[in-house]
């Protein structure tokens, strides 16, 4: 998974992982558990599984304008959610990460790459 910086609505930031492939889209959070300021953006994409997973997450569908259409907010494992239309992106995020961050439907999110850090 690709990292990227993501900018929420006021200051908020977390970084975002990028599923932009059949396989990473497939795989998804399987095995990996999310940080409070992590997520997982899911590209080409209008419906996910929480199949295999240990955890509740929040899923935002988000337009080709990224902008949020609709939010689940605590999708409990071993569930499959809804088929949205005019969805293309869907950020994973650990579940209550919606709320904390005030992310609500009609809100746009803009994506931003990491800059590279020499240390």
């Amino acid at each position: 998974m690709k990292g990227q910086d993501f900018l929420g609505t006021g200051s908020n930031r977390i970084k975002i992982y990028v599923a932009d492939s059949f396989f990473t889209r497939l795989r998804g959070l399987i095995g990996h558990e999310l940080a409070e300021d992590e997520g997982l953006l899911l590209i080409s994409c209008n419906q996910i599984h929480s199949m295999f997973m240990s955890y509740p997450i929040d899923v935002l569908y988000l337009s080709e304008e990224r902008q949020v259409i609709r939010i689940a907010r605590g999708m409990r494992p071993w569930s499959f959610g809804p088929r949205i239309k005019n969805c293309r992106f869907i950020l994973e995020m650990k579940s209550g990460s919606a709320e904390r961050y005030g992310l609500t439907e009609g809100v746009r999110l803009r994506f931003e790459e990491m800059e590279a850090e020499n240390g």
